[in-house]
């Protein structure tokens, strides 16, 4: 899986929604969206959101 996402997000014209659990998933993906309840609850790069998160995402 985390094979065919990098081949997805290497292609710059190309905008992918991804659903995880695993922060490997999604560890290099340009935005990331945290849901809790179905609301955003934070938004940024994996870096940002590293820093800011109390909750584990």
């Amino acid at each position: 899986v985390n094979e065919a996402v990098d081949a997805i997000l290497e292609s710059r014209d190309t905008t992918c929604l991804i659903v995880a659990h695993r922060l490997s998933t999604i560890a290099r993906a340009g935005r990331i969206v945290v849901l809790e309840d179905g609301r955003i609850t934070e938004s940024g790069t994996y870096k940002e959101l590293v820093i800011i998160c109390i909750k584990p995402i």
